[in-house]
């Protein structure tokens, strides 16, 4: 009996004294840490902010209906593009700097893929930034969801056409044959496809409820992770051992792509009860995916998670290096078949990762104005060149090590690398506490500090 009243007091005093040593308030560190203004910065006010980068945003998208000669539209889109450029540069929201992250990603995102059709395609293709009604709708909903299947035969199609007119009927003189050969004898090539092609699939048509166990799973994920680092300060994070820093960047990847499949999710089942229609996972782009952290290699994992702003940077980095390189270098000859054949593999794919790493770095400019220079071009120029080198490797020892190196240690090798990489694109999120932007809006940290304030414990 004694022995049973002292055991329950020694577990009331630890109870007691682990419920005193819990932080009065979520999260113990700032909310997010911000660089001093610049002179030529001024604060606003998220309703300005918004309202100002929405209004270029909106402006210039609908005047690719406009038709019009090329040069004018072109000298009118040019101030339009370098203000909403600009604009995250100058002013600063008061309110968060989440807020002041997404309006620079959505506002850059826009700059470049309207870049593109006023003045990149028309020098490549010849086609005027001019759209129908159609056209246009399609374009604008491409963040979210692809075109619809019926309609994808009919846009190859004309893009090809297009393109064969734009180079003057020449062929490539890369030898695709032999590629095709190395591909098929790569069982990682056949079954997960290339970063930039992947591989088309028939559809599945399910109600929006069906996808409801995956959303859970995505909210339950970013509200515990967010709980979890609101008790860690940024001198913790940086004092962290090997290991458990590893798991820390693992764990924080994860939490941010649960976080942007959940804006896609939401979107996606916003249209579906607003229309009534049901969910074709080949036209959303966040659906029908696999995990990235389940990936085989680094070409695998950019497979799984360029879903995004893919088409931007596809259009507007690898498909003009691939005409400047058949235009000025392969159709002339001027350097050796071989040497061609590598240049037109390497070149495109680099400037792909070369576009989303200086996205990036404008980015996290204007949301931490100079705390995180350098970060982002770093890790995406060693992505870049990790996929190149996980392609090759796929092409000469698929056939050799596929059968032989199980799957599970390839996504070991390639979690591995992503976390040490990582590191670098996580860098300035972890130096300007960015991983407490989610905090004030967290069911279980808003729980906590009611609860706290209440005196309950």
């Amino acid at each position: 009996m004694n022995i049973s009243i002292m055991s329950h007091s020694v577990f009331r005093t630890q109870t007691s004294s682990f419920l005193q040593a819990l932080p009065p308030s979520l999260p113990v560190g700032p909310h997010s840490t911000r660089s001093p203004l610049a002179p030529w910065q001024i604060t606003a006010s998220t309703t300005v902010y918004f309202s100002l980068t929405s209004v270029l945003m909106i402006g210039i998208q609908l005047f690719l209906l406009v038709p019009m000669r090329l040069a004018w539209k072109q000298c009118i889109a040019a101030p339009v593009l370098a203000s909403l450029f600009a604009l995250p540069l100058v002013l600063v929201s008061i309110e968060s700097p989440a807020i002041q992250l997404m309006h620079g990603g959505a506002c850059v995102a826009v700059v470049m893929r309207m870049f593109d059709l006023y003045f990149v395609t028309p020098l490549r293709t010849g086609r005027e930034p001019v759209m129908d009604f159609d056209e246009w709708r399609r374009e604008m909903w491409r963040t979210l969801r692809h075109i619809p299947v019926k309609e994808k035969k009919k846009q190859g199609e004309d893009k090809k056409a297009a393109d064969s007119k734009a180079i003057g009927g020449t062929q490539r003189r890369y030898n695709t044959r032999q590629s095709q050969r190395h591909n098929a004898s790569s069982p990682l090539v056949q079954d997960h496809g290339s970063v930039l092609t992947p591989s088309p699939s028939k559809g599945n048509l399910c109600h929006w409820t069906s996808y409801l166990p995956r959303y859970i799973f995505y909210v339950s994920v970013v509200e515990f992770s967010t709980f979890v680092f609101s008790f860690m300060t940024v001198d913790q994070i940086h004092n962290l051992s090997l290991v458990p820093r590893f798991f820390f960047i693992v764990s924080l990847a994860i939490c941010i792509i649960c976080f942007i499949s959940l804006w896609y999710y939401s979107n996606m089942f916003c249209w579906a009860i607003l229309t009534g229609e049901l969910i074709d996972d080949t036209d959303w782009t966040y659906v029908k995916h696999g995990f990235p952290l389940f990936a085989t290699s680094p070409d695998d994992f950019w497979k799984r998670w360029h879903h995004m702003f893919q088409y931007i940077w596809v259009d507007l980095g690898l498909k003009p290096t691939q005409f400047l390189l058949r235009k000025y270098v392969i159709d002339k000859k001027r350097v050796h078949h071989k040497t061609a054949a590598v240049l037109e593999m390497v070149l495109p794919v680099m400037s792909v990762f070369v576009l989303s790493g200086l996205m990036h770095e404008y980015m996290f400019l204007t949301t931490w104005h100079d705390n995180s220079a350098g970060y982002m071009m770093a890790y995406f120029l060693i992505q870049g060149v990790a996929t190149l080198a996980s392609k090759g490797l796929q092409i000469v020892l698929g056939r050799r090590f596929a059968g032989v190196v199980p799957v599970a240690l390839w996504v070991v090798l390639t979690v591995l690398f992503n976390a040490a990489t990582g590191a670098l694109f996580l860098e300035p999120i972890i130096q300007n506490g960015g991983f407490f932007m989610g905090a004030r809006q967290s069911v279980l940290v808003r729980s906590y500090n009611h609860l706290r304030a209440q005196g309950v414990f």
